[in-house]
């Protein structure tokens, strides 16, 4: 806010002497250059104006999204969306975990994401929502550590499983994480928000940002040591799982949602879940009938939308009914 408020001073200082100038010089031919270069700082005002108060959008991958979260995005006083907790001494509780996509990224309300849809037809069970947009293992394993009530019955640890739960096996400097732009374009845009809005919608368009970051991924997953690497922090949240909660761990595999379809990394996993001895539901199957438009948030957006957290509530509801 003080950045803009220094934009605003800035640009009234201009505007100030532009007018002393104009009323000074009226008949210089120099005004309407003057005139002209107010006007753009005019628009440019009101630009910024628009997209760091009035637009609200989910956008990307929450690349330009700052305003929607920030109204939003609510945490109970466990730091969580709408979590639920603590977890319940008196019915089995059932715990969810995951990252933005069970979040309820670019979701107005929970009541979008399917957890919170399962309450409603689960009421002999306490569903607990866990998840964190950006959560790794490792950060769903301290997760169940921290808030464990030692009286309170877990029947079922639900991770969903998205394909960039690698990143955290990336070692810094093998290129993790989203693309960030030049540390003095980043500084520009935490004093100007649109410049932020037209360098990714047509300099580097967000497209171009997800298909960098799922290379990243695509190549995290051919690599032996780092695979191995997430494979452990897996092993150690069924150990967590099992030991001590004294639970059931099922994994919910979500494909990419801009193409639905079995992939070398996705068939490596359901293998590598298979020899953990964890169950597992492979959503393909399921997804694959619908069109992307569907069950996506947006052709720039890959995170589920409303119809694919209800499909999931489904089967998820079919799969305890059925235990």
């Amino acid at each position: 806010m003080s950045k803009f408020f220094l934009l605003l001073f800035l640009f009234i200082l201009f505007s100030y002497f532009c007018t002393r100038y104009v009323l000074k010089n009226k008949n210089s031919k120099r005004i309407n250059i003057v005139l002209l270069i107010w006007s753009v700082l005019l628009s440019l005002m009101f630009l910024e104006t628009y997209y760091r108060f009035i637009y609200m959008k989910s956008a990307g991958v929450a690349i330009l999204g700052d305003n929607f979260s920030k109204k939003y995005y609510k945490e109970d006083e466990w730091g969580f969306r709408d979590s639920l907790l603590p977890l319940s001494l008196h019915k089995l509780n059932i715990i969810i975990l995951g990252d933005s996509f069970v979040y309820g990224h670019a979701f107005k309300s929970p009541e979008a994401r399917y957890s919170n849809m399962l309450r409603g037809l689960l009421e002999d069970f306490h569903v607990v929502n866990l998840s964190e947009s950006g959560a790794s293992t490792n950060d769903e394993i301290l997760f169940l550590l921290k808030h464990r009530r030692r009286k309170a019955k877990t029947s079922l640890i639900v991770l969903n499983y998205v394909f960039n739960d690698i990143e955290s096996s990336i070692p810094p400097d093998g290129g993790g994480g989203h693309y960030r732009p030049p540390k003095i374009l980043r500084k520009i845009f935490s004093y100007i928000v649109f410049l932020k809005h037209v360098y990714y919608n047509f300099i580097y368009p967000v497209e171009a940002v997800n298909e960098r970051y799922f290379t990243m991924l695509r190549e995290a997953y051919s690599n032996e040591k780092i695979l191995q690497d997430h494979i452990l922090q897996l092993r150690l949240l069924k150990y967590v799982t099992e030991e001590i909660y004294d639970s059931k761990l099922l994994i919910v595999v979500w494909p990419w949602l801009d193409k639905i379809h079995y992939s070398k990394d996705y068939k490596r996993m359901i293998k590598e879940f298979e020899g953990l001895g964890i169950s597992y539901i492979d959503l393909v199957p399921y997804l694959k009938k619908y069109k992307r438009e569907e069950i996506m948030l947006s052709p720039k957006d890959p995170h589920p939308s409303e119809k694919a957290n209800k499909v999931l509530t489904e089967i998820i509801y079919r799969y305890i009914e059925n235990s």
